[in-house]
Protein backbone atom coordinates (compact mmCIF):
# COMPACT_ATOMS: atom_id res chain seq x y z
CA UNK A 1 0.00 0.00 0.00
CA UNK A 2 1.43 3.41 -1.15
CA UNK A 3 0.17 6.36 0.86
CA UNK A 4 0.45 9.82 -0.87
CA UNK A 5 -0.74 12.91 0.11
CA UNK A 6 -0.17 16.45 1.77
CA UNK A 7 0.89 17.30 5.43
CA UNK A 8 -1.37 16.55 7.98
CA UNK A 9 -3.57 14.23 6.12
CA UNK A 10 -3.50 11.21 8.47
CA UNK A 11 -0.51 9.21 6.64
CA UNK A 12 1.19 8.46 9.77
CA UNK A 13 -1.91 7.41 11.53
CA UNK A 14 -3.73 5.37 9.10
CA UNK A 15 0.16 3.45 8.91
CA UNK A 16 0.09 3.20 12.91
CA UNK A 17 -3.74 1.91 12.64
CA UNK A 18 -2.71 -0.80 10.19
CA UNK A 19 0.28 -1.32 12.34
CA UNK A 20 -1.60 -2.32 15.33
CA UNK A 21 -3.97 -4.50 13.47
CA UNK A 22 -0.94 -6.30 12.35
CA UNK A 23 -0.23 -7.09 16.07
CA UNK A 24 -3.53 -8.21 16.72
CA UNK A 25 -4.94 -9.81 14.07
CA UNK A 26 -2.04 -10.96 12.25
CA UNK A 27 0.86 -11.53 14.44
CA UNK A 28 4.49 -11.37 12.93
CA UNK A 29 7.44 -9.09 13.32
CA UNK A 30 7.14 -5.32 12.27
CA UNK A 31 9.57 -3.25 10.73
CA UNK A 32 9.04 0.48 10.69
CA UNK A 33 11.78 2.94 9.06
CA UNK A 34 11.58 6.42 9.90
CA UNK A 35 14.09 8.96 7.72
CA UNK A 36 16.36 10.06 10.66
CA UNK A 37 17.34 8.58 14.01
CA UNK A 38 15.63 11.86 14.77
CA UNK A 39 12.38 11.26 14.35
CA UNK A 40 12.83 7.57 16.87
CA UNK A 41 11.80 8.87 19.72
CA UNK A 42 9.20 10.93 18.74
CA UNK A 43 7.42 8.17 16.35
CA UNK A 44 8.30 5.04 18.92
CA UNK A 45 8.20 6.75 22.30
CA UNK A 46 5.50 9.75 21.14
CA UNK A 47 2.76 7.13 19.11
CA UNK A 48 3.50 3.90 18.76
CA UNK A 49 4.15 2.81 22.36
CA UNK A 50 1.39 4.83 23.59
CA UNK A 51 -1.35 3.60 20.96
CA UNK A 52 -0.06 -0.07 22.22
CA UNK A 53 -0.94 0.96 25.72
CA UNK A 54 -4.21 2.31 24.88
CA UNK A 55 -5.89 -0.29 23.36
CA UNK A 56 -7.85 -2.80 25.04
CA UNK A 57 -6.77 -5.55 22.80
CA UNK A 58 -3.22 -4.83 22.68
CA UNK A 59 -2.49 -3.26 26.57
CA UNK A 60 -1.71 -7.00 27.67
CA UNK A 61 0.73 -7.57 25.23
CA UNK A 62 3.27 -4.99 26.69
CA UNK A 63 6.51 -6.47 28.70
CA UNK A 64 7.29 -5.17 31.73
CA UNK A 65 10.82 -5.60 31.29
CA UNK A 66 12.49 -2.45 30.96
CA UNK A 67 14.75 -3.29 28.22
CA UNK A 68 11.97 -5.09 25.91
CA UNK A 69 10.95 -1.52 25.27
CA UNK A 70 13.69 0.73 23.45
CA UNK A 71 14.03 2.81 20.61
CA UNK A 72 15.93 0.31 18.68
CA UNK A 73 13.37 -2.63 19.75
CA UNK A 74 9.76 -3.32 20.94
CA UNK A 75 9.17 -6.93 21.84
CA UNK A 76 5.82 -7.68 23.13
CA UNK A 77 4.63 -10.92 25.19
CA UNK A 78 2.82 -12.89 22.28
CA UNK A 79 6.24 -12.78 20.62
CA UNK A 80 5.84 -9.69 18.33
CA UNK A 81 8.64 -7.96 17.72
CA UNK A 82 8.97 -4.47 16.42
CA UNK A 83 12.17 -3.27 14.71
CA UNK A 84 12.51 0.86 14.24
CA UNK A 85 15.19 1.78 12.37
CA UNK A 86 16.02 5.25 10.06
CA UNK A 87 16.89 5.50 6.41
CA UNK A 88 20.58 6.49 6.73
CA UNK A 89 21.73 3.64 8.61
CA UNK A 90 22.31 0.24 6.77
CA UNK A 91 23.22 -1.60 9.55
CA UNK A 92 19.66 -0.43 11.61
CA UNK A 93 17.91 -2.36 8.70
CA UNK A 94 20.17 -5.44 8.53
CA UNK A 95 19.50 -8.80 9.36
CA UNK A 96 15.96 -8.27 10.58
CA UNK A 97 12.97 -10.24 8.77
CA UNK A 98 9.67 -8.78 9.25
CA UNK A 99 6.25 -9.95 8.12
CA UNK A 100 5.09 -6.66 8.00
CA UNK A 101 6.99 -3.78 6.61
CA UNK A 102 6.48 0.02 7.35
CA UNK A 103 7.70 3.00 5.58
CA UNK A 104 7.33 6.85 6.99
CA UNK A 105 7.96 9.69 4.91
CA UNK A 106 9.49 7.95 2.20
CA UNK A 107 10.60 10.90 0.53
CA UNK A 108 12.65 12.57 2.88
CA UNK A 109 14.64 9.27 2.91
CA UNK A 110 18.35 9.48 1.14
CA UNK A 111 18.77 8.14 -2.35
CA UNK A 112 21.39 5.64 -0.84
CA UNK A 113 21.49 3.91 2.48
CA UNK A 114 25.47 4.26 2.59
CA UNK A 115 26.90 2.14 0.61
CA UNK A 116 23.79 0.18 -0.37
CA UNK A 117 21.02 0.57 -2.28
CA UNK A 118 17.87 2.66 -2.03
CA UNK A 119 16.21 2.58 1.54
CA UNK A 120 13.30 1.33 0.02
CA UNK A 121 14.66 -1.73 -2.19
CA UNK A 122 16.60 -2.26 1.29
CA UNK A 123 13.02 -2.34 3.32
CA UNK A 124 11.72 -4.87 0.49
CA UNK A 125 14.74 -7.52 1.70
CA UNK A 126 13.11 -7.92 5.45
CA UNK A 127 10.33 -9.62 3.65
CA UNK A 128 12.34 -12.66 1.75
CA UNK A 129 11.13 -14.93 4.83
CA UNK A 130 7.43 -14.45 4.19
CA UNK A 131 6.68 -14.83 0.34
CA UNK A 132 2.99 -14.18 -0.10
CA UNK A 133 2.33 -13.47 3.35
CA UNK A 134 3.56 -10.07 3.85
CA UNK A 135 2.20 -6.62 3.54
CA UNK A 136 4.11 -3.38 3.33
CA UNK A 137 3.16 -0.09 3.77
CA UNK A 138 4.52 3.08 2.50
CA UNK A 139 3.69 6.85 3.31
CA UNK A 140 4.59 10.17 2.64
CA UNK A 141 4.38 14.05 0.99
CA UNK A 142 5.21 14.18 -2.34
CA UNK A 143 9.19 15.48 -2.85
CA UNK A 144 9.89 14.27 -5.91
CA UNK A 145 11.52 10.91 -4.52
CA UNK A 146 9.70 7.66 -4.28
CA UNK A 147 6.14 8.12 -2.97
CA UNK A 148 4.94 9.88 -6.49
CA UNK A 149 6.23 6.43 -8.96
CA UNK A 150 5.20 3.98 -6.26
CA UNK A 151 1.66 4.92 -6.13
CA UNK A 152 1.34 5.34 -9.71
CA UNK A 153 2.77 1.61 -10.06
CA UNK A 154 0.21 0.09 -7.89
CA UNK A 155 -2.29 -2.33 -9.27
CA UNK A 156 -5.32 0.01 -8.08
CA UNK A 157 -4.68 3.62 -7.77
CA UNK A 158 -7.78 5.49 -6.01
CA UNK A 159 -7.70 9.73 -5.89
CA UNK A 160 -9.46 11.41 -3.51
CA UNK A 161 -11.72 14.30 -5.41
CA UNK A 162 -14.33 16.17 -4.59
CA UNK A 163 -18.01 17.01 -5.63
CA UNK A 164 -18.48 20.56 -6.75
CA UNK A 165 -21.74 22.44 -5.28
CA UNK A 166 -22.60 24.36 -8.19
CA UNK A 167 -21.71 22.18 -11.24
CA UNK A 168 -22.11 18.95 -9.41
CA UNK A 169 -19.24 17.60 -10.64
CA UNK A 170 -16.43 15.30 -8.81
CA UNK A 171 -12.95 17.43 -9.16
CA UNK A 172 -9.38 16.98 -8.05
CA UNK A 173 -8.18 20.18 -6.23
CA UNK A 174 -4.63 21.50 -7.60
CA UNK A 175 -2.30 24.31 -6.56
CA UNK A 176 -3.52 26.15 -9.67
CA UNK A 177 -7.02 26.73 -8.30
CA UNK A 178 -6.02 28.56 -4.84
CA UNK A 179 -7.28 31.90 -5.16
CA UNK A 180 -5.66 35.08 -2.72
CA UNK A 181 -5.90 38.25 -2.57
CA UNK A 182 -3.76 39.85 -5.58
CA UNK A 183 -0.24 40.93 -3.93
CA UNK A 184 -0.51 38.76 -1.14
CA UNK A 185 2.21 35.94 -0.94
CA UNK A 186 1.64 32.38 0.17
CA UNK A 187 3.60 32.65 3.15
CA UNK A 188 1.39 35.46 4.30
CA UNK A 189 -1.78 34.18 4.48
CA UNK A 190 -3.57 33.82 8.38
CA UNK A 191 -6.49 32.59 9.57
CA UNK A 192 -8.47 36.06 9.05
CA UNK A 193 -7.61 36.20 4.75
CA UNK A 194 -10.16 35.96 2.53
CA UNK A 195 -9.00 32.81 0.57
CA UNK A 196 -11.17 31.10 -2.05
CA UNK A 197 -10.84 28.14 -4.20
CA UNK A 198 -11.94 27.98 -7.69
CA UNK A 199 -13.35 24.01 -9.27
CA UNK A 200 -11.34 22.83 -11.77
CA UNK A 201 -14.50 21.23 -13.69
CA UNK A 202 -16.38 24.74 -13.80
CA UNK A 203 -14.64 27.60 -12.71
CA UNK A 204 -16.73 28.47 -9.48
CA UNK A 205 -15.02 30.12 -6.78
CA UNK A 206 -15.57 28.42 -3.56
CA UNK A 207 -15.66 30.03 -0.26
CA UNK A 208 -13.93 28.74 2.78
CA UNK A 209 -17.27 27.31 4.26
CA UNK A 210 -17.86 25.42 0.69
CA UNK A 211 -14.38 24.25 0.39
CA UNK A 212 -14.68 22.63 4.51
CA UNK A 213 -17.87 20.96 3.10
CA UNK A 214 -16.92 19.73 0.50
CA UNK A 215 -13.50 18.73 2.23
CA UNK A 216 -15.87 16.79 5.04
CA UNK A 217 -17.21 14.63 2.43
CA UNK A 218 -14.42 13.28 -0.08
CA UNK A 219 -14.62 10.57 -2.73
CA UNK A 220 -12.55 8.08 -3.65
CA UNK A 221 -12.37 7.83 -7.56
CA UNK A 222 -10.28 4.76 -8.96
Amino acid sequence: LWFCGVEQSGKTNTMLNCLHWAIDVDPGDIFYLMPTEATGDKVVMGKIVPLIRASKRLRGQVSDRADDITLQRIKLKHGVTIRPAHANSASSMASFAAKHCFGDEVDKYPDRTGNEADPITLIKKRNRLYRGRYKRFFASTPAGKFIHPGTLACHQVWEEQHLCPHCRQLFRPTGEGLIIPEGLAAEDITAETDIFYSCTACGAQLGELERMRILADPQWVF
